[in-house]
């Protein structure tokens, strides 16, 4: 039952266990190659199930995306803090975060992701920019607090600089 498998391969990777996880995941995707099942249709209680579903943790775990929508606070914090690009997605819209040596980069790739506190693995200069400007922010524990909400926009690119 697959759907249990990405569960347990999900936190296998939240404890350090990622040779584990990745053994797990492979197992299950071999199983849908393409030639013996269909990769785009996990059967486990019926076509199209929801449970398969929970690969979607193996994301969460990976990236460290963590949202709170009332408070406009978005937070990552990847695995072994591992620059790269992570996807992540909202209601509202959905994006790329992206960690370099010197900045993090949040994308809005369609709709809208309003943030007031940015929080990170890593810590930040207090410097930010958007829309090709200098924004305010207040350094708080783990990351930054937008004098203002930023409301991010498709094609838009907010740059966090970083120590």
């Amino acid at each position: 039952m697959h759907g249990f498998e990405y569960e347990v391969a999900s936190h296998m990777l939240l404890y350090g266990m990622d040779e584990e996880a990745l053994k797990c995941v492979r197992a299950v995707r071999q199983r849908y190659d393409g030639e013996r099942r269909n990769p785009w249709n996990e059967l486990e209680c019926g076509s199209n199930y929801a449970r398969s579903l929970s690969s979607y943790a193996l994301l969460l775990a990976y990236s460290g995306f963590h949202c709170d929508a009332y408070k406009m606070e978005l937070s990552f914090s990847p695995l072994h803090h591992a620059d790269g690009k992570w996807f992540f997605a909202m209601e509202s819209g959905f994006g790329e975060v992206v960690f370099m040596k010197k900045c993090v980069q949040v994308k809005v790739l369609f709709g809208k992701i309003g943030i007031k506190t940015l929080l990170l693995d890593r810590p930040c200069t207090g410097n930010a920019s958007f829309k090709s400007g200098e924004i305010k922010a207040k350094l708080v524990a783990g990351g930054m607090r937008f004098d203002t909400a930023i409301e991010i926009n498709t094609g838009e690119v907010l740059c966090v600089w970083t120590k």
